[in-house]
């Protein structure tokens, strides 16, 4: 697809926008810009209500981009119930996620996993979210490689390479690993984590690593 910003393998730009029952397989998508996500580039408009997506699927794809990358959207704000991405490979440079680049300050609700897929950047790598801005809520990854593949890579996490606010979420049978600094199991970085999971998971980085989190500012009922 063409090397541009916003890039998605359904919708480039949705503003103020639903995007619901997708089932999409086999999407590649090669571009040098930002905003570039399997389903849509970036996700934003005036009104809430009227943005997000859900009941999603995508398999076995590759989402190539630069700065917010992901499996479903490379930018948004919204995102319901019954996302699901599987055997997908998503990489960039800066905040890359299996579901999202850069969550802008919205939430991810109940219901979405991303299983079985690669996420590999330089900074702010996650399972679901590389910039978790938002809130992230009872989120599932397992069995995936996310790495942060440079020297200098920062903030890499299970979940979210930077999370604010994580609640319920779980991390199973991973690989997470960095040649740099803020590696955890579930958040590279993170303001809150409540009640989340990190289980059988493989996590190696520079400095600044641990089985929940490599940094936390807020510390609650981890697990």
């Amino acid at each position: 697809m063409a090397e541009r910003n916003f890039v998605g393998g359904l919708v480039g730009d949705a503003s103020d926008t639903k995007i619901s029952d997708i089932k999409a397989d086999n999407i590649i998508i090669n571009a040098s810009k930002e905003c570039v996500g399997g389903i849509v580039g970036y996700v934003h408009g005036t009104k809430v209500e009227n943005q997000g997506l859900k009941n999603i699927k995508i398999t076995n794809s590759s989402i190539i981009g630069n700065k917010s990358v992901g499996g479903v959207s490379g930018s948004g704000v919204g995102y319901g119930n019954n996302i699901n991405v599987n055997k997908c490979d998503i990489t960039g440079t800066s905040n890359v996620g299996g579901l999202v680049g850069s969550l802008d300050w919205g939430t991810i609700q109940k219901g979405t996993k991303v299983e079985n897929s690669n996420i590999k950047g330089k900074n702010y790598i996650g399972g679901i979210a590389g910039m978790g801005q938002g809130n992230n809520y009872y989120s599932v990854v397992d069995n995936c490689v996310i790495e942060g593949i440079y020297a200098d890579s920062m903030r890499v996490g299970g979940i979210a390479g930077l999370g604010t606010n994580s609640l319920g979420c779980k991390v199973n049978g991973s690989r997470i690993v960095s040649k740099g600094m803020y590696v955890g199991g579930i958040t590279g970085d993170n303001q809150q984590l409540q009640h989340c999971y990190s289980i059988d998971n493989y996590i190696e980085g520079y400095s600044y690593v641990g089985g929940i989190s490599g940094c936390m500012d807020v510390r609650k009922y981890c697990s």
